[in-house]
């Protein structure tokens, strides 16, 4: 709805008027659209000279104006505390100025955008979290740790199970009792072995943490690694077993068969593993009186092979590009100015320090690219660490040696 014009330019136009100007002159002469000159002097003709007056007294701006300081106030506490929404921090406000009328929190809302004190939303690339209905379609990985041998000692080992036939297709035992203290190269291994004998899966169901990462940051070396050979990484939501939930089931049931406890050390234990996850898979009558590679056949083929030697071959670049080219996401500017980006400083500016910027892959350069809370392009920076000799080798977070 238009606002009212002002009564001093009522009056105006009534007294150009009756000096007899035309109403298209009086339009013109004093910006005003001519219905609206028009309407005026029609409502003076037929109701006298005391109508110039609108007939409500609070037409038009409605309360008093914020004061600027609040704005300002609500603009730096958002740029302090990005996370924070615009209620809770009219909420903030209200403690710091009781007395003061304060702004809907639309128009907090409204400031902020103008500001460009918003945080940009994480974009993450898409996933499909579609349940795998035929065999190495998608494979679920977990891992098994803390359990303790007859000698004292703790082990732990890796599990992947085909989520479509519930067969686990390795246990492998980790050369260390923590997992969460495994290096990446060493997974890395145990995963090259399990695909030289299986094949390659179109999906790989994991959790979130050490040493898969997160899908809400830039994905770790291992994702990386399995992405450029063609196997999309699915994310667990944190604290949601149920979602790797055939893998969880197979580590119950494998934990009950090998009894580690009664175990004498990691050699009886990785012969007990072999031996259990053989009889899941091969013996043990599961569907319908059958065993699982019984019922899923398809099993025993690969759906698409693969060998350590041709792993150079079969590992294409194109498919990580594509992938960091579909998110987006976010750093915090340190106060040297800079941002990490796979362990390696790269500078933004020293006028950003404190503020959050996005960051997106630009796959035609091959450049990281920054930008500022409203979108603008801040810097951009070659995505050195992107190489592909650096991801298969795991090398991606490593500062190369001076």
């Amino acid at each position: 709805m238009p606002q009212a014009i002002s009564v001093p330019l009522r009056q105006a136009i009534l007294q150009r008027r009756q000096q007899g100007q035309s109403l298209k002159l009086i339009a013109t002469e004093l910006n005003v659209p001519f219905i609206t000159v028009r309407k005026l002097w029609r409502r003076v003709r037929d109701l006298g000279p005391d109508s110039v007056a609108p007939d409500s007294p609070r037409c038009g701006r409605v309360g008093p104006r914020t004061a600027a300081r609040l704005i300002r106030a609500a603009c730096w506490l958002k740029r302090l505390h990005p996370t924070w929404g615009a209620v809770f921090i009219r909420l903030q406000l209200q403690h710091r100025w009781p007395d003061q009328p304060l702004p809907h929190e639309r128009t907090l809302q409204r400031h902020f955008r103008a500001a460009g004190v918003n945080r940009t939303p994480l974009r993450r690339p898409p996933q499909d979290r579609r349940r795998g209905q035929a065999p190495h379609e998608v494979w679920q990985v977990d891992a098994v740790e803390k359990q303790r041998l007859a000698n004292g000692h703790e082990a732990s080992w890796l599990t992947v199970t085909d989520e479509a036939s519930g067969a686990i297709l390795t246990a492998e035992l980790s050369p260390q009792e923590q997992w969460q203290t495994i290096e990446p190269q060493v997974v890395q291994e145990m995963l090259r072995r399990t695909l030289a004998r299986w094949g390659l899966p179109d999906r790989m169901r994991v959790d979130n943490g050490h040493p898969w990462g997160s899908r809400n940051d830039l994905p770790r070396e291992l994702a990386l690694w399995l992405i450029g050979l063609g196997i999309a990484v699915i994310w667990n939501h944190p604290r949601r077993p149920q979602m790797n939930g055939v893998v969880e089931r197979s580590q119950g049931v494998t934990q009950q068969g090998v009894e580690p406890q009664a175990l004498a050390d990691p050699n009886q234990l990785s012969a007990r593993l072999d031996w259990a996850i053989r009889i899941q898979r091969e013996v043990y009558p599961a569907i319908a009186g059958h065993s699982r590679l019984e019922a899923f056949p398809a099993l025993a083929t690969p759906r698409r092979p693969y060998r350590i030697e041709d792993e150079d071959r079969l590992w294409d670049l194109g498919h990580v590009d594509r992938y960091l080219a579909q998110g987006l996401w976010r750093r915090r500017v340190g106060r040297s100015g800079q941002i990490s980006l796979y362990a390696r400083d790269s500078w933004v500016g020293k006028p950003w320090i404190g503020h959050d910027v996005s960051v997106q892959f630009d796959p035609a350069a091959r450049h990281w690219v920054v930008r500022d809370l409203r979108g603008q392009e801040v810097r951009r920076h070659r995505a050195e660490q992107l190489t592909r000799e650096r991801m298969i080798g795991l090398q991606v977070s490593h500062r190369k040696p001076e």
